[in-house]
């Protein structure tokens, strides 16, 4: 059995300083100006772990005896050439970024599939090339993965051999996928009863969250919820603690979980009594002393308005408003990842029941076009921005990440944020289905075209009438 274990870390900003060494390339997490990190030191090691240190920027155990020398010099090459590739500036650190995480997904395939000696020469890289073209040529055909991706994970791997590996023929002869864009896949809309719940449930998240911490509401705190849930108190009741709101599904279950603050009620929204509780301690006495915590925790939390409970609450009111903001706009997820803001906006008419929000921050103008119903949901938003930013440091973006302790300094949100918060939404209705960014901007370029044309569709999607009628107008 593999046992894995830790490994001295360097973080390497790239690009790296002239006339810098790397003298440890297994040890190396390369990180770059959009603060995204790549554990490359990992591949040195022939056995390691897929899942990450999150409290170590990202890099992963490894099985030390597994160190490869051969790779060690590889990986250096790799280093010195994404490092080079960041300094000339002809490619955007996101895509540099992604081609690097394309490069550690091939070796990672190789070294799981029998082709540990994938970047040696020409032959083993050629085989290995042909076995992963094949692997993605089967993932498209189980509908696993789409013909572009596929499409961009072959020429990831191919540049990682011939340019950093200097296997120039390697692709010579190989059956290679091919980009057709003529082929781009229609994103299928959601039905409106799928977005009308998703919708509602996270509606009901972000105000009665933002209410709790921008109104300075007191703990316990009533969410109203969606009637669709057929609860027969349609409210959730907040309360300071990692448990901080229990459904009704989880409370029939709650005598069977280890819940902290047993001496919280759920049901009516407050401290229970020694009785009430009793059932779930030992003794009368301990029962006593949990009562006494609760109480002093919802003390603790309402003389503090920026009680870390507090922070947390709008770390989620954030989260929600995400993802209405991305229903909303139909905008990409990667645009709404780089929105930069300052705080100071102006609000423009550009079509009717529409309004344009235009932001000057980091000397670039930010626009993008709301609905003008949503106009007061987004205002409300920017309070809460005000909130984070007042107790956690200044931020650039739009919406940002405090980290997964909610304790770090504002940083540009990551990629898992949309699967963060449905986690967060199915614990409160575990049925709840999962539309991502893509969908909700089909849903949206559909929603647009039958109530405008075409023409408006793609203005208000920042995108050309072609692609907005090939990807997205999918049954309109």
């Amino acid at each position: 059995m593999t046992t894995y274990a830790d490994r001295p870390v360097a973080i390497l900003d790239l690009p790296l300083p002239t006339g810098v060494s790397v003298l440890h390339p297994e040890n190396a997490v390369i990180r770059f100006v959009t603060s995204e990190t790549v554990d490359i030191g990992a591949i040195c090691y022939l056995e390691r772990s897929r899942l990450a240190r999150t409290a170590t920027e990202g890099a992963r155990r490894v099985e030390l005896k597994s160190l490869c020398t051969k790779r060690v010099r590889k990986v250096l090459k790799i280093i010195s050439y994404i490092s080079t590739a960041v300094a000339d500036g002809n490619r955007s650190p996101n895509t540099l970024h992604a081609m690097v995480c394309g490069w550690t997904r091939f070796v990672d395939w190789c070294d799981e599939n029998g082709h540990p000696e994938t970047m040696e020469n020409v032959q083993t890289g050629r085989a290995a090339l042909h076995a992963y073209i094949a692997h993605l040529r089967d993932r498209i055909g189980h509908g696993t993965l789409w013909p572009t991706t596929a499409f961009r994970y072959q020429e990831d791997a191919l540049k990682l051999l011939r340019d950093c590996c200097e296997l120039e023929h390697v692709d010579v002869g190989l059956n290679k996928l091919w980009n057709d864009r003529s082929a781009v896949q229609q994103t299928p809309v959601p039905d409106e009863e799928t977005q009308s719940r998703v919708l509602a449930m996270s509606t009901s998240l972000f105000h009665g969250l933002t209410d709790l911490v921008v109104e300075r509401r007191n703990y316990p705190h009533k969410i109203a919820m969606p009637g669709y849930l057929g609860w027969a108190e349609n409210c959730l009741w907040v309360f300071p603690g990692p448990t901080w709101a229990l459904p009704p599904h989880a409370l029939a279950r709650r005598n069977g979980r280890k819940i902290r603050y047993q001496a919280y009620n759920y049901v009516d929204g407050h401290v229970a009594t020694v009785d009430e509780c009793l059932s779930s301690y030992n003794s009368k006495k301990i029962a006593l002393r949990a009562v006494r915590e609760a109480s002093d925790l919802i003390c603790e939390a309402n003389a503090d308005m920026g009680h870390h409970h507090r922070i947390h609450a709008a770390k989620i009111a954030h989260n929600a408003f995400v993802l209405l903001f991305l229903a909303n706009t139909g905008m990409n997820y990667a645009q709404a990842r780089e929105l930069n803001w300052s705080g100071d906006y102006q609000v423009g008419t550009t079509s009717q029941g529409f309004r344009e929000i235009k932001c000057r921050a980091n000397n670039k103008t930010v626009s993008f076009h709301i609905e003008i119903g949503f106009l007061p949901t987004f205002r409300k938003f920017l309070r809460l921005w005000d909130f984070l930013v007042t107790n956690r440091g200044s931020s650039n973006y739009l919406f940002f990440s405090i980290g997964s302790n909610d304790q770090s300094s504002p940083t540009r949100i990551g990629t898992g944020l949309l699967d963060h918060l449905y986690s967060t939404l199915r614990r409160i209705d575990p049925n709840l289905p999962k539309i991502m960014s893509r969908a909700w901007r089909s849903a949206k370029s559909d929603w647009l075209i039958r109530r405008t044309d075409i023409s408006t569709a793609a203005s208000i999607l920042q995108n050309s009438e072609a692609t907005v009628a090939r990807a997205y107008a999918l049954g309109s």
